[in-house]
């Protein structure tokens, strides 16, 4: 099977994010940090300073150049920036985590509310889970004692 051929053009990560900073409302460095959720501050600052060249190079709206020139000028913001996506990343990798704990407490919780029914049924279901723990029971031993069938 070969590739499907897309009527779309195929939009690099680059073009990407520069579509993004012309478009958005405030694209300072901690909304593009947000944006593309980094992990090592030197890559992440030198990816906002070329996209930020970059997305003025590309508009003419004098709007957008006002706004992104605004940015370059305030790049002494992008290490506070910087340090407040650290923090914010490190929050959400917690809730993250948090929420994963509690999903797999769950998941143990009622796996052991399950087995506890199938050992310990209802009175509804009781004659059928004798005789199935009569039946482990002789497989077990391979004999069932007078006194455990009554």
């Amino acid at each position: 099977m070969g590739k499907r051929k897309s009527s779309h053009a195929i939009i690099t990560l680059q073009e990407r994010h520069v579509n993004w900073m012309i478009t958005y409302l405030d694209p300072t460095p901690l909304a593009f940090f947000q944006y593309i959720f980094p992990t090592h501050r030197v890559r992440a600052t030198e990816k906002y300073q070329k996209t930020l060249d970059l997305a003025l190079n590309e508009t003419n709206d004098q709007e957008v150049l006002n706004k992104l020139r605004r940015m370059k000028r305030a790049e002494a913001r992008i290490l506070f920036d910087w340090e407040a996506w650290m923090q914010q990343k490190t929050a959400i990798l917690v809730r993250r985590s948090v929420r994963n704990t509690n999903i797999n407490i769950h998941e143990e919780i009622n796996t052991f509310a399950q087995n506890k029914v199938k050992l310990y049924p209802s009175k509804s279901n009781k004659g059928l889970a004798i005789s199935t723990l009569k039946k482990s029971w002789k497989n077990s031993t391979g004999t069932i004692s007078k006194t455990s069938q009554n």
